[in-house]
This record gives structure tokens, sequence and C-alpha cells, in this order.
């Protein structure tokens, strides 16, 4: 669908708006099943306001990279990216460590990438770095919610990611 709308919309359009309605609606859940507010300190929001930039660069990157590449080597470097940061991420963030398991899974999760996206990149792309900043961008995105495990209820993170997601792409899009 990225491909056939890509030269016709400009590159923020209604993603702001469609993020809003959806903060919007998921807000209205979460209150109606847990009538709280939380309560954001400032170091989780600036876990969030991190999540939310993470969540930006994962969209715009895609796009990007969607629009002017073929989806084989969009996808073979976004997903590549996204397991190579996710890894480095959880040993940075939460000292995981690589058993033989995660070794082995990680070989073939590389392997599959292969044979799935086996793509030869024979020349250097711009938009090879809009897709791979697209994998980093949506492996933070994923990840660093756990940073906040606990605190928040899945329902919150996400109404409050869509707030973030919306106000950032908003200005971008002015």
């Amino acid at each position: 669908f990225t491909r056939m709308v890509g030269d016709n919309l400009p590159l923020y359009y209604q993603a702001w708006s469609r993020a809003l309605v959806t903060g919007l609606l998921m807000g209205a859940i979460s209150y109606a099943t847990n009538p709280r507010i939380p309560h954001i300190s400032v170091h989780d929001g600036c876990w969030l306001v991190l999540r939310a930039v993470f969540g930006v660069v994962g969209f715009v990157g895609v796009f990007l990279a969607l629009t002017n590449m073929t989806v084989g080597e969009s996808y073979m470097i976004y997903f590549a990216l996204y397991l190579v940061f996710g890894v480095s991420a959880g040993r940075v963030l939460f000292g995981e460590t690589l058993d033989r398991t995660r070794v082995i899974s990680l070989i073939l999760a590389a392997a599959g990438l292969w044979v799935v996206y086996g793509v030869q990149i024979t020349s250097f792309d711009p938009y090879l770095m809009w897709a791979g900043a697209a994998g980093i961008g949506y492996s933070g995105w994923s990840i660093l919610p756990k940073k906040l495990v606990g605190k928040y209820s899945e329902l919150e993170l996400n109404y409050i990611d869509m707030f973030l997601f919306t106000g950032v792409v908003f200005v971008l899009s002015v």
C-alpha cells in the first residue's frame, strides 16, 4: 500500500490525526476499565518520550525505505538491524547475556532473513540508512517499555505513546 500511495501523499499526511484518534480511543478505554490517571514521574517521562522518538524514526524510516527501495532490500536491512539493536539494547539496558540458546536463535534468525529476503545490495543507496534507522527505531520502540513494567498498563503505555507520537509528527508535518 505504501508503494501505491507513496508519491501521492506528503510524508506525514494524516499520521498525526490517526495517532490522535487512536490515542483518544485507547485513553477512553483505559479510563473506562481503570478510572485513574497515571502519575508520570520525570524519569518515566524521559523513557516515554524516548520511546515515542524511536517510534517516529521507525515510522519515517519504513515509509522512506519502502517508497524508494525494493521491498526485499528494505525489509532485509530493517529486520537485520532490528535484531542487532534489540540484542545490543537488551545487553545495555537489562544486562542480558548471550547464552547458547540465544546465539543459536540469532544464527537461525539471520539464516531466515537470508532465505526470505536474500538480496544482493550492489551499490550504496541513501535509503538503506532509512531502512536501518527504521529497524533501530522500531526495535527501541518495542524494548523501551520494559523499563516501565509494572508501573503502567500496556494500554496506558500505548495511549501515552500515541499522544507523544501525535505531537512529534504534527510538529514535523507543519
